[in-house]
């Protein structure tokens, strides 16, 4: 049977103790690009979707998008192999849902909406090298998030007009208004990656982030989002 070396365990045993010999404390900054996710969105607005119809003649989700690019800069300080603080803005592009309400007779309204949310993130890092160049990370946080709702109503509907004998007649009318809206508040996160670093020079990064309930008093708060992301930084 196979046994492991001695020798070999001892060496495993001593790769973060290499990867330390070397370290300095430093600061960094950089950018990051990926791909955001906002989990249980489409499922959430359905819900809210068979809610309404019950009410009304037939209510569709023509259109759900909760998928889109994501960008961040970030900077921090790493003062121990081990450890760092770091602070981000993370911007997330927009979600998309468009619904078609039809109240019967040829009245219909479409409701065309847009969510785009940034965040202001402040993270406590936990690193665990491996050999000179590599490490894994931990993350967990919190921030604050800003979100704006932008949201397009468009469609027919009877209208009662007067006519110049003094009756009055109902006729089908296009009818077109936008809606604006913005909320805050705090959030939670937490996330993990693998950095790599070139001669304590600059690192590349790739991370997961999860974001908790964002959106505000909408039922867009049960939802989270999530970012997959590739970044850049410059040590100094």
């Amino acid at each position: 049977m196979n046994r492991f070396s001695p020798l070999f365990i001892i060496f495993l045993l001593s790769l973060p103790a290499l990867a330390c010999a070397d370290f300095y404390s430093h600061k960094y900054a950089g950018i990051s690009f990926g791909n955001q996710h906002a989990n249980n969105l489409c499922s959430e607005a359905e819900k809210r979707v068979q809610q309404i119809s019950a009410s009304l003649d037939q209510v569709d989700l023509s259109r759900c998008n909760d998928k889109n690019n994501a960008w961040k800069l970030f900077a921090g300080i790493r003062w121990t192999p081990y450890l760092a603080i770091e602070a981000s803005y993370q911007n997330f592009n927009k979600y998309q849902l468009d619904t078609h309400i039809s109240y019967g007779d040829g009245e219909y309204l479409n409701y065309f909406s847009d969510f785009d949310s940034q965040l202001f993130n402040i993270f406590s890092l936990a690193y665990l090298p491996l050999g000179e160049s590599f490490s894994l990370f931990g993350k967990l946080g919190t921030g604050i998030w800003y979100a704006e709702t932008n949201e397009i109503q468009k469609g027919e509907v009877f209208i009662l007009y007067q006519l110049e004998d003094g009756s009055l007649i109902e006729q089908l009318t296009p009818v077109r208004g936008e809606l604006t809206d913005s909320s805050n508040g705090f959030h939670w996160a937490y996330g993990a990656g693998v950095n790599y670093s070139y001669r304590g020079k600059w690192s590349l990064r790739i991370e997961w982030e999860q974001f908790s309930k964002i959106g505000g008093d909408t039922f867009l708060d049960e939802i989270d989002s999530e970012a997959i992301t590739m970044g850049w930084s410059i040590n100094f």
